[in-house]
Formats: structure tokens, sequence, C-alpha cells
């Protein structure tokens, strides 16, 4: 099950007469008395939505604490807000509010016993009987609706884990009229145009406390802040059915020197994946209308980068919006940001202090700051949930070591190193995660969702570097043995050997890659399909393949955009490999690689068509590959093979003595 976010939730702007709202909406205090404290949700609740509350301040000396519960009356049509919510809201009609006490919420059912919270009923019958205990799931289940209880519970001290200590220490369970206690409504479908509505305390189902409630109206939360409960907080809580998907994506945003903020946007897939199409790292863009809301430094510290503001900014599809900007002016002044660190530009390591420090960096975060050698080629694979994953390895230098691995797993961060300059460029790599490869028995960086790389710093330091890399280019101090594609091994390094099921079973088990040897035999291996399944182009600035129909660098931003387009062909082909316990599918070959195990370069020249030998025929694309001496024939415009020839001498052909035997018949079509 994935959780979904369906809205912002705020409190309606028509509440109490006492009741005061903070600027975003989502905190209610009541400044006088003990009653006229009645508030509303600002939308009507879906099925299975909870909206949630943590009590944030209490008053001595009343007697009674907060209420919630549903109204189907909407807010806006009424002329004045009941004074209380029990009675008075009650006896309009269409509103159901419980009362919360410190001891007795629970619901009891006709039964006689008392509904359980925290089970999973009929969700077949193996979930169904698997025991369950409160501190071991990780959902609050209530028929098929799941929601994380880690937004659920209340803390009654400070801590990651103090809802797990308040479940083993019963003495210091936190009351549900304590202050950090999180209390919620939601309700539930049951049946043709009805609902259950249960209320949700720490982590807990109180049960149905109102059943068969009409739900052809729209319905809104009620919260009564009432008598003790003098302030109360909302809390923003993922929820879901089983089945459902969430899509989310996160960035961060600088519009100063010293100022910047992490921004979340959530919604529908298509709103998500469109909104995160329209730009990329480096874009200066407009964002109208994101919502204020207070960061969760439990979460933000562990997932994204650390930021000097206290809030974070939530943008919706309901709410909020983000263009490019396209005013000049802004432009000058903000893009010049993207060059400045969001470090202190003195506060990094060298890649020899990585090296002399060795393990003992193992798993810090710390800065880097160093020049690209070299980009590796992007790698794709399938995790073990089926979602697809890619993984790009380039090579670091400074003037104190050489060949620094640097990993990459973000789509964003990929396709910003993919564009910049080996030997030219200079990065400044902010909370980089330090790790021991025990295969390669070295240290490695990788970029994290906490990461944030700065290209070509404007900083002394990154200066001082880049004078470093002319001189040694012009001393020839990188030769060619240095510059590795971002990820060759060894091969004399491999020494594991695995069958194809053990592969698969240790893939499905491990996220990072990981090398090996297989004995197997090539099963499938299609050299007669479409050409662009054969051989593949690529841009030579940015390695992106080419946009075979308009002949265009697929890389929106390749730093070659607008030039003449400089291309380098290879193969690129996919490949079954067997042996006795299975297949796997799909394999890539490609590169060097591919020409290594055929025995043959790529070789493409236009001819004529040597069946109809008449000037302005069609031409077609001629290439050779494999150990079958086998020549191939594509139509140039079609990509089909259209005829291939076994050539019967043993030589390999790779040159244009070879079209030109073809130009004279020596091969019989």
């Amino acid at each position: 099950m994935a959780a979904v976010l369906s809205q912002f939730m705020e409190f309606h702007s028509v509440h109490g007469t006492n009741v005061r709202l903070d600027l975003s909406r989502t905190q209610a205090t009541r400044v006088e008395s003990f009653a006229n404290g009645v508030c509303f949700s600002k939308d009507p609740l879906s099925p299975g939505e909870i909206f949630l509350v943590e009590i944030e301040e209490k008053e001595l000396g009343w007697c009674g604490h907060l209420r919630i519960g549903l109204t189907a009356h909407d807010p806006r049509t009424m002329e004045t807000v009941p004074e209380y919510s029990l009675p008075n809201l009650v006896e309009m009609g269409d509103s159901w509010v419980f009362a919360i006490t410190r001891n007795h919420n629970k619901v009891t059912e006709d039964g006689g016993g008392e509904v359980e919270g925290g089970e999973q009923p009929n969700i077949g019958d193996e979930a169904g009987n698997k025991p369950k205990t409160f501190f071991t799931d990780t959902h609050l289940y209530i028929e098929n609706m799941g929601i994380p209880k880690d937004k659920l519970v209340g803390r009654s001290r400070p801590g990651r884990y103090s809802h797990i200590l308040d479940d083993l220490y019963k003495t210091n369970a936190l009351p549900p009229t304590a202050r950090r206690s999180r209390i919620g409504v939601v309700y539930v479908p049951k049946g043709q145009g009805y609902g259950d509505m249960h209320i949700i305390i720490n982590g807990e189902d109180m049960g149905a406390s109102a059943k068969r409630i009409p739900t052809n109206k729209p319905l809104y939360a009620v919260v009564d802040v009432f008598a003790a409960t003098k302030c109360v907080q909302i809390v923003q809580v993922e929820y879901g059915y089983v089945g459902s998907e969430r899509f989310t994506f996160s960035f961060t945003i600088k519009d100063s020197p010293e100022h910047f903020i992490n921004v979340s946007a959530w919604g529908n897939g298509e709103y998500v994946q469109g909104l995160s199409s329209r730009f990329q790292i480096g874009d200066c863009v407009i964002i109208e209308n994101p919502l204020v809301v207070t960061k969760d430094y439990e979460k933000e510290e562990r997932f994204c980068p650390s930021t000097p503001s206290t809030y974070r900014l939530l943008v919706t599809e309901t709410h909020s919006s983000i263009r490019i900007c396209s005013d000049l002016e802004t432009e000058a002044r903000i893009l010049p940001l993207f060059h400045m660190p969001i470090k202190d530009p003195r506060d990094f390591y060298s890649l020899g202090d990585i090296t002399a420090n060795g393990q003992s960096l193992d798993g810090h975060i710390i800065n880097i700051l160093a020049a690209v050698q070299s980009v590796g080629e992007e790698k794709f694979f399938t995790k073990s949930d089926g979602r697809k994953g890619q993984r790009l390895e380039l090579k670091l230098f400074d003037d104190t070591g050489k060949s620094f691995p640097l990993v990459c797993w973000d789509k964003e961060t990929i396709r910003l190193v993919q564009t910049l300059t080996q030997r030219e460029t200079v990065l400044f790599i902010a909370d980089a995660r330090i790790t021991f490869d025990t295969f390669r028995n070295c240290m490695i960086a990788t970029a994290t969702s906490k990461t944030i790389i700065t290209v070509n710093p404007d900083t002394a330091e990154a200066n001082r570097l880049y004078t470093f890399i002319r001189e040694l280019l012009e001393a020839g101090g990188l030769d060619d043995q240095d510059i590795l594609s971002g990820d060759d091994v060894p091969l004399d390094s491999i020494s594991d050997v695995l069958t194809v099921n053990q592969l698969k079973a240790r893939s499905q088990e491990h996220a990072d890659v990981f090398h090996c040897i297989i004995y197997g035999f090539i099963t499938t291996l299609d050299l007669s399909s479409s050409i662009s399944k054969v051989i593949r182009k690529k841009c030579a600035k940015c390695k992106f393949r080419i946009n075979e129909e308009i002949q265009t660098c697929s890389n929106d931003a390749c730093p070659n955009q607008g030039q003449l387009l400089q291309a380098t062909e290879g193969f690129d082909l996919l490949l079954d490999v067997s042996d006795h316990t299975g297949t796997l599918q799909s394999c890539n070959l490609a590169g060097t690689v591919a020409e290594k195990t055929l025995g043959y370069k790529v070789w493409i020249e236009f001819i004529m068509n040597v069946n109809q030998g008449t000037v302005g025929s069609d031409p077609v694309i001629l290439a050779t590959a494999g150990y079958d001496h086998t020549v191939r024939f594509w139509q140039a415009h079609s990509g089909i093979c259209t005829r291939t020839v076994q050539h019967q001498d043993s030589v390999s052909f790779t040159n244009k003595s070879f079209a030109s035997q073809i130009h004279s018949h020596d091969l019989q079509l």
C-alpha cells in the first residue's frame, strides 16, 4: 500500500468568536473564556481522509476537554457559529461530535466488547490472522484504509522513538487530553451512501463512534477548542486505500546568498510528473501561492538538504503554481546564486584527506571541492519492487588525488552531471555521503537526497583549483590512462561466480551495483532487427541519445545546443544469457565491450543500392558485425534490415576497401 495526500488541511475562516487562527490557518487558539471555540475544516473530508490535530497548549482551571467530530453543515451558510459543539451544533442536526475524556474514549460494540484499534480487518485470511502489536505496525488499518502511525502518535518526550517508549512504559503513557496528544476524526464508507465515523487517539482507533452517517452531503471536520484545551495545531497526514499510489517530489530554491528553503510538491501522477518535467536544476522559477508549513526536523534532516529556515514550502495542484521566470532583470540577479555554495566555501575535504582518513569516515556526511575528471555512462536497472532505477558514476580529481568515484542515483542529479565538461569543471559537493567500497577497497562518495552540487563555484578556493587544472592540462599531467570512463572496473578484480538464479536473488536483496562472473550461453541476439535496436547514436558532448527523427540531442540542457550536431555511433544491443538455472533477459551489450565481443567495430557508410545500381536510387546503410562475417543492409529511412550477405572469407573488412568490393559486385547478393 502506498500513501496519498488529497489536500492540505486548514481551518475554515468561519469559526467561534473566541478563536484566533495563525497566518497558515493550521493553528487555532482560544484567546479567552472556555467556550466559543468551535472550528471547522476548510474543505470537506474525503472518505478515509483523517483530520488530525495536536494539543499544543492547556489552560488550568476548566473542566472538560477537546471535542471533535463531523458536520454536514457548510460553515459558510451559518449565520452564527454555535457557542458549543455539544449540545448546540449537534442539536442542529446532521452533526456528530465526540467529547474526549482522560480515560474513557473507546466505543463499546453491541456485543459488549470494546473495539480494538490497529487491526486490519477483512483483507484476506492471512492478513486477518496475522498477529499485530501497537509498536510493530507501521500503519493503522480501518477497513481497507491505512494511515501511517508515525504521524498519528503524540510524543510525551522528545525523541524519534518516544511513541514506542510510551507503549513499553505504560506508567508514562500519554493521556488523550495531555499536551502533544494527537486526536483525529475520519469516516469510512459502509454501504451505499453511508459511512462510520472513527475517532483516532495517539495512533489507536477508538471504534465507530457514529454509524450510518449519510455521505450524500459534504462532511466537514469539527474541532471544538473547549475548556482545558487552549490551542491545537493541524498535523498533515498521509493516508491511503490499499493499492493507491502516491506521487511527490522535492527540490530546494534559493533567492539570496544566505537563504534557501526546501519545497515539496504532491498530487496525482499526471500533475507531479508534468510539473517535474517543466523545469530542472539551475532554472529560475516563480512559485505562486505556496503553503508555508513548519519544517518536520526529524524527516527533513534525514531526507532533504539542511536549510537555515524553520519552514518549508508545500506546492499543491489546487493552491499553487510554478512557472519559469521570463524577466531578464530577475534572472540576472538570481542565476549567479547558482554558483554560490550553500555551505562555508572553506569547509570541505580534499580527496587526499578523504583517502588518508580511510574507513574512519565511513558513513559520514561531508563537503567536497574537486574537479570533474570523467563522466561515465548512465546505467539502468529494475529494482526488486519492479520500479526502474538509474546510476551514474563520475571520477573526481584535485591537487591531492585522482579518479575518486562519485556515485549518483537521482535522475535530476544525473541530468546535471551529464552536462559537465570533463577536466574543465569544478564542483562544490555539499553533504555527500562517504562510504568504504569493499569490492574496490577504496572510499567513494555518493550524492544523496541531501546533497546539493554547486557547479563552478564563485569562490577563491574553487578559482585556485581551476588554475591548478589548467596548469596540469598544459603540462600533460592527465594522460589517457587516468581518464577512465566513470565506472570502469578492472576485470581481474572480479572473482564472484554466480548462476543466473543467484544473480537475480542478489539483485533483489541489494540496490547497489555489484560485479560477478556467469558461465552461460547467449540464447538471443537479434542483429537483423531495426538498425535503431542495433546501432545507437549519442551526442559526443553529453552522451545523451540522438533523436533519430529530428537528428538532435535529446538532452535539453546539452551544452552543444544550437550548434552543429556532433554524434558518435556504437553498438547498443539487447541479448539473453542463459545457464542451467534460468535466463537473464534484455541484457545490454554496448560500446567497446560489444565491439570486442562481436569482433568488429561499427562501420557505417551510405552507398548506392547495389541491386539497382543506378544514380539517384534510395541509399541504404551498411554495417558489419559479428564473427559470422555477415554484411547487413538497412534501409536509410525505415531502418529495417532488408538483406544479409554471408562473406566467404575469414577476413574482417572494416574499412572503405570493403565498400569498394561491394560496388564492384565482388559479393553476390
